[in-house]
C-alpha cells in the first residue's frame, strides 16, 4: 500500500509540474500572446458599445416577429430568433397609438411550439 501511495504521489507531482507549450496550427511553438494579438485593453470595444453595434445592425423581418393578438390594452407578439428587448419598441409603438400615449409593460412570456416565443405586453400609463 505504501508503494501504491509513494507511486500515486510521482505521478501527482509530475503532472502538476508538467509545462505546456502553446502550438499554432501548424504545430510550431508559439508565445503566450499569439492567440491575443490585437485584443488590447484599448482595442478592445465595451458590452454597450458591442450591444449598441449589433442592434443597429440587426432588422426585424416578418419572419422574426409577427402580432398575434391586438386589443385595445395589450399587444401580443410571437417571435423567433430576436431578443424580447429587440420587440420592445415596437410594443411602445403600439401602445403610444393605440392606448393614446400609454407605455408598454412585459406581461408575460411563454415558449410556444416549433421554438416559438410569445410576448405580452399590457399599454398602462404610467402617469404620476
Amino acid at each position: 500500500m505504501k508503494k501504491f501511495l509513494a507511486l500515486a504521489l510521482v505521478f501527482l507531482m509530475s503532472a502538476c509540474s508538467t509545462e505546456y507549450i502553446l502550438m499554432d496550427e501548424d504545430g510550431n511553438p508559439v508565445n503566450e500572446d499569439y492567440y491575443t494579438e490585437g485584443y488590447g485593453n484599448e482595442e478592445m470595444l465595451g458590452e454597450e458599445d458591442l450591444l449598441a453595434s449589433s442592434m443597429a445592425e440587426r432588422r426585424l423581418s416578418a419572419d422574426d416577429v409577427f402580432v398575434v393578438n391586438e386589443e385595445i390594452d395589450s399587444v401580443t407578439y410571437q417571435y423567433k430568433n430576436v431578443r424580447v428587448d429587440e420587440i420592445s419598441p415596437l410594443a411602445s409603438l403600439y401602445c403610444a397609438d393605440a392606448a393614446f400615449g400609454a407605455s408598454p409593460y412585459l406581461r408575460e412570456v411563454s415558449m410556444y411550439h416549433n421554438g416559438f416565443m410569445r410576448a405580452t405586453f399590457d399599454c398602462v400609463n404610467l402617469a404620476i
